[in-house]
């Protein structure tokens, strides 16, 4: 899966991949309007670049694909697939120009070979390119967890599940306690480490219908259906001493020790996504003036 392959980025490599397919497509769409003028005209054939055999590898999107791309991406499937489309597409117009400059008569069915094939590298890779902006609207570069607009739309599903099913379900906020002094003390460096450590020991830890977005800075938000106050409550507990007994080391090799404050409150249909929302922030809230790490909840059963 391509998401698969853009969980290794990070935000700067996301926008350069983004902004190179932008690049490719515009410049196909640019050489085809050439490649057609060729065709139609028979002008300036020996010239045309389009006959070159290996002129797939020299195009826009050969030069990236085959010189600048990363590893990953080459070896990845729907790439390699993309690469033979385009190989394909080249082929079709390379013969489609040498039929020309021989003057022999362009066959229906070979014009509608390269419609296929260069409708299809289009479609493609138009494709990668809404699936790579689509990726980048869903997951925070640094975590690779979903973002807040993205987990929103797991509660929004949730909370008509709700609706439907009359089941259970809870949502708990976790905040790194004095996560200001790491950066202060290690450097942000050092923080940005702790976030992802933290980010995949949560991802181990979660049911498999559980789910976590990173909500901003040091806060990550938890999802956790079919679960009333109570069991969410000891799945949160049990989460706090994990991270309360883990042991991280700073970018300079330093130990790190660290505890998290956790509030959960139940989602509800008499309430509205955002007044959970509020209900879990205020139960964090209680969380960290009552001495951090621990958990909080909003409403029965009593903290």
């Amino acid at each position: 899966m391509l998401v698969q392959l853009l969980e290794k980025f990070n935000a700067e490599q996301f926008d350069l991949l983004a902004a190179n397919l932008q690049l490719i497509l515009y410049s196909h769409f640019r050489r085809i309007g050439q490649f057609h003028k060729a065709l139609i005209t028979r002008l300036l054939l020996q010239d045309y670049d389009y006959e070159e055999d290996n002129v797939h590898r020299t195009c826009t999107f050969g030069q990236w694909y085959y010189s600048q791309a990363a590893p990953e991406i080459e070896e990845n499937k729907e790439f390699v697939e993309l690469g033979k489309i385009h190989e394909d597409l080249h082929a079709v117009m390379r013969y489609l120009l040498r039929k020309a400059r021989n003057d022999g008569p362009i066959a229906a069915d070979d014009y509608e070979r390269f419609l296929k094939t260069y409708n299809l590298f289009t479609d493609k890779l138009s494709d990668l390119i809404q699936e790579i902006n689509f990726a980048q609207y869903q997951f925070d570069p640094l975590t690779k967890l979903l973002n807040r607009r993205a987990f929103k739309k797991i509660l929004e599903y949730e909370f008509n599940m709700l609706q439907r099913n009359k089941r259970h379900c809870t949502v708990a906020m976790v905040d790194i306690d004095l996560f200001k002094n790491i950066n202060d003390t290690y450097g942000h460096a050092s923080g940005d480490a702790v976030l992802k450590g933290l980010a995949d020991l949560f991802l181990k830890q979660l049911r498999r219908y559980d789910t976590v977005g990173r909500f901003g800075g040091e806060e990550f938000i938890f999802c956790l259906p079919n679960t009333a106050l109570s069991s969410a409550r000891n799945v949160m507990e049990r989460l706090r001493k994990k991270v309360e007994n883990m042991r991280m080391r700073s970018i300079e090799g330093e130990m790190l020790h660290m505890t998290i404050s956790i509030g959960i409150a139940e989602l509800k249909l008499k309430d509205t996504i955002d007044g959970t929302l509020r209900h879990v922030d205020k139960a964090l809230y209680n969380a960290k003036e009552s001495g951090r790490n621990r958990v909080k909840s909003w409403g029965r059963p009593p903290s």
